[in-house]
């Protein structure tokens, strides 16, 4: 939403000076490379619930993955306290 409203704020910047002045927002990386596509960053503010969605997913997915594994583990005889992936 941020970037989103400061894309408005700045309509008249585009290319390399709107890179410039991008990169001096606290934003992470990935939200800096969307002001180069203002359509889907403009997308993603209007549809919150769509945006969320595949994090909501991933979450879901890796616990669900930790459980399995701790099962495995537990009838394996042991027990493992990290998660195989990093």
């Amino acid at each position: 939403l941020e970037a989103n409203k400061w894309m408005d704020q700045h309509k008249g910047l585009e290319g390399a000076r709107l890179a410039t002045e991008v990169d001096k927002q606290d934003w992470d990386q990935s939200i800096k490379a969307l002001t180069q596509f203002p359509a889907v960053l403009a997308n993603m503010s209007r549809n919150l619930a769509w945006t969320s969605e595949p994090g909501k997913r991933k979450a879901a997915c890796a616990a669900a993955l930790e459980v399995r594994y701790e099962r495995g583990a537990t009838a394996r005889g042991g027990r493992r306290t990290a998660a195989p992936w990093p």
